[in-house]
C-alpha cells in the first residue's frame, strides 16, 4: 500500500508547519483562515490524527462572528483583539488559487496566487497595492512603464503588449519579465536582456546588440 503524501501548512514568512507545535510556534490567522475556507486545514489535522481539533474546525461555519477567536481557540494561541481579519482579501486568494489549478499544479506559484492577474483591471489592482512580482495567466496585458522593478511571470500563454512608439529598455526600468509572448504596436526595438523565455507573438524578433528588434505585423501595425 502507497504510503500517504502528507501536505504541510504554509504559514508566516513560508515556514511550514507539519506538528501541531510548528502551527503554534508560527501561528498565522490569516492563512490558517485561508485554510479553514478551503477545507484543507480539517484534512491536515486529519492525516496526523488529531482528532479533537479536527472535529472542531469541521464544527465552525464561514460566518465570521468570533471566527478568530474560535480558531485561535482551537490551536492554544492567543488572539490579538486589533488583529484583522481580512476575509475578502484571503476569499479573493482562494478563488484565484481555484483559477490557477487549471493552469498549473507547481505549488511554488500556488502559493502566490495572491500576486496573480487573469486580466487587465487584476493587473492595475497588484500594481495600485505595491506588488511587485506578478504572474501574469492566459490574457493580454498592457504593462506600464512609469512602474519600475517590476517582474511579470507569464502562466499559460500570457501575452504583453508593447504599445510605446518609440525603443525602450525594460532593463534600464528594473522590468523583469519571464515566460510571456510580446505583441508590438510599432516598429521599435526594446531591450530585456535581463529576461528569460521570451518571444514574440505575430511579430519578428531579431537580437541585434543589446536590443531585440520589434517589428509590428501588418493586422497590428498602427501609424
Amino acid at each position: 500500500m502507497a504510503k500517504k503524501i502528507k501536505f504541510p501548512l504554509y504559514l508566516k514568512e513560508g515556514q511550514q508547519a507539519r506538528t501541531m507545535e510548528e502551527l503554534q510556534n508560527h501561528f498565522d490567522l490569516e492563512k490558517i483562515y485561508e485554510y479553514f475556507s478551503s477545507g484543507k486545514l480539517a484534512v491536515w489535522l486529519e492525516d496526523r490524527y488529531y482528532e479533537e481539533e479536527a472535529k472542531q474546525v469541521r464544527e465552525l461555519s464561514l460566518q465570521f462572528q468570533e471566527l478568530k477567536r474560535k480558531l485561535s481557540h482551537i490551536f492554544s494561541v492567543g488572539c490579538l483583539e486589533e488583529e484583522i481579519l481580512d476575509l475578502e482579501s484571503v476569499e479573493e486568494r482562494n478563488r484565484k488559487r481555484e483559477l490557477l489549478k487549471q493552469y498549473t499544479d507547481e505549488e511554488e506559484v500556488l502559493k502566490k496566487a495572491g500576486q496573480a492577474a487573469f486580466n487587465q483591471e487584476e493587473l492595475s489592482d497588484l500594481l495600485d497595492e505595491g506588488v511587485r512580482e506578478i504572474y501574469l495567466c492566459d490574457n493580454r496585458f498592457t504593462v506600464p512603464v512609469k512602474v519600475s522593478d517590476c517582474k511579470y511571470i507569464g502562466v499559460c500563454g500570457a501575452l504583453v503588449e508593447v504599445r510605446s512608439k518609440e525603443d525602450i529598455s525594460f532593463d534600464d526600468l528594473g522590468i523583469v519579465f519571464e515566460n510571456v509572448d510580446f505583441s508590438c504596436l510599432y516598429d521599435i526595438r526594446i531591450q530585456v536582456n535581463r529576461s528569460k523565455e521570451v518571444s514574440g507573438d505575430g511579430i519578428v524578433v531579431k537580437a541585434e546588440s543589446d536590443y531585440c528588434e520589434m517589428t509590428a505585423s501588418e493586422n497590428e501595425k498602427r501609424t
